[in-house]
């Protein structure tokens, strides 16, 4: 683990402690986009149904580099994913993605975010902590099957204390 993951991951952390309670029934996650060393996203899920904090994140980062795209236009988290999908041309491989909990790995209200991850293809994704709950989880083996390197645990008990 890198000294930086904690830099990086408290940022996730305390982005999601801002919109605790606003994501009930689902728990409050924050996402940090890193390219090159350069931070392009510090996101959370700031409401229930909408984008999770990965997505927020994606489209940040993206919109950062490629300010006048079309993906602006693009709210909801379908749209998001569909347009990253089809016009990422490989902006995330060089990307570090810092989410406080496990992508889901199951389309409820919103796609699930392990797939588009698996899509996109970061160099690296940081969990703080597992999914606990059983139909979400799983993200974490999507993203290996794809052969992005996972790490899991980098400041585990603080994002435990924001679920």
């Amino acid at each position: 683990m890198l000294i930086n993951d904690n830099f990086y991951m408290k940022l996730a952390i305390d982005e999601a402690w801002k919109y605790q309670l606003l994501t009930y029934p689902n728990p409050a996650v924050g996402c940090v986009l890193v390219k090159n060393g350069e931070i392009l996203a510090i996101e959370a899920h700031k409401e229930a149904g909408m984008p999770h904090a990965e997505v927020n994140a994606l489209k940040a980062a993206y919109l950062k580099k490629y300010p006048n795209d079309l993906l602006k236009t693009k709210k909801t988290s379908h749209e998001i994913h569909e347009y990253l999908i089809e016009n990422h041309n490989n902006f995330f491989n060089d990307c570090e993605i810092y989410v406080t909990l496990e992508p889901c790995n199951h389309i409820g209200k919103t796609p699930a975010c392990a797939n588009l991850l698996e899509k996109l293809g970061p160099k690296r994704v940081i969990i703080a902590h597992e999914d606990t709950n059983k139909q979400a989880s799983g993200g974490i083996q999507t993203l290996k099957s794809a052969n992005i390197e996972v790490s899991l645990g980098c400041m585990k008990k603080e994002a435990y204390d924001l679920l």
